[in-house]
């Protein structure tokens, strides 16, 4: 079975992600997918579940529980990483923008959403905003 689908546009790439009774690939392993060649071409492995995948025309971006991956949607080769608190959920949004990458997501301890500037080849992250979005518990 698979668990994640994301797809590229409307063109013939995907990210998928394996999951249910009799997965296809392990849940940790990120295959993307030509669906006109009806082939993997190509293939990222971590060592947690992967909880989203986002594709963008030059990046593909991994969720992880306390990381995401950013890489160069080309080479495969990482871009950036960058540390969350624990997010379990996989929450994460990426910009379209052709100039930057920009990804907001959520930090539970802090009940804030971070928006990060995780443009070409970063080796510190910008957070351009953090805001208060929920109660803390």
């Amino acid at each position: 079975g698979i668990a994640l689908v994301a797809m590229l546009y409307r063109c013939n790439v995907m990210g998928l992600v394996g999951g249910g009774p009799s997965p296809q690939t392990p849940p940790n392993r990120v295959v993307l997918w030509d669906d006109v060649a009806q082939r993997g071409i190509g293939q990222l492995s971590f060592r947690q579940m992967v909880l989203r995948v986002l594709l963008r025309r030059d990046a593909i971006v991994v969720v992880l529980r306390d990381r995401i991956y950013i890489y160069h949607l080309a080479t495969l080769r990482v871009r950036d990483k960058i540390y969350t608190s624990d997010n379990g959920n996989g929450l994460c949004s990426i910009s379209h923008g052709t100039t930057t990458t920009t990804t907001t997501t959520a930090n539970t301890p802090s009940s804030t959403i971070s928006t990060v500037n995780a443009s070409n080849n970063n080796t510190t992250n910008a957070v351009l905003d953090m805001v208060v979005a929920f109660p803390s518990v």
